[in-house]
């Protein structure tokens, strides 16, 4: 749980830390030289690039969860009460549409 914590800290503070080069090469370009402008480029360019990575990471990370779990029986949790009230509710409903419900909504 706290490499969890973690994990999720040290990617908001690397962001943060980009986020602050972006402002502080705008305002020193303005202040003392256009050759800052440039560090604030290529803090735009490092924070798009970290999105990329990270997006193309997490989509691996779901490809892997789904490979992991393809053709297993999954467990799933379902309360028949609340299936019961929604047929009931749409019994009574004045609606003149019908809707199909099955045990697995």
């Amino acid at each position: 749980m706290r490499t969890y914590r973690f994990k999720y800290f040290a990617e908001d503070l690397l962001e943060l830390l980009t986020i602050i080069f972006v402002v502080s090469g705008i305002i020193i370009g303005f202040k003392v030289s256009y050759f800052f402008f440039i560090m604030a480029a290529f803090a735009v360019f490092f924070l798009i690039t970290y999105a990329i990575i990270k997006r193309i990471r997490s989509v691996k990370e779901r490809k892997e969860k789904i490979k992991d779990k393809w053709g297993k029986k999954q467990r799933h949790e379902r309360s028949f009460s609340d299936i019961i009230k929604l047929f009931l509710f749409l019994k009574k409903s004045t609606d003149n549409h019908i809707y199909s419900v099955d045990d697995t909504t």
